[in-house]
């Protein structure tokens, strides 16, 4: 999959940065940061939901995959 975005840097006084300051690296940084964060929480919502049928609902066929990602 492919993610593409725009980060503009300009300055508007009627306009405010959550930072204080217009900074584009920083600013990529923090998105790049929020977008691996959100990744992770997805991967451990999807580790959580293949152990609970494959460790606590005794779903054989689906042990191993679960073993081998948790390792």
């Amino acid at each position: 999959m492919k993610c593409s975005f725009v980060l503009g840097a300009f300055e508007d006084d009627d306009i405010t940065h959550v930072e204080g300051s217009v900074d584009p690296v920083r600013d990529i940084e923090i998105i790049h940061e929020e977008l691996r964060l959100k990744d992770e929480e997805l991967i451990m919502q999807s580790i959580d939901k293949l152990e609970k049928v494959a460790v606590r609902g005794g779903d054989k066929k689906l042990k191993p995959e679960y073993v081998s990602i948790s390792i």
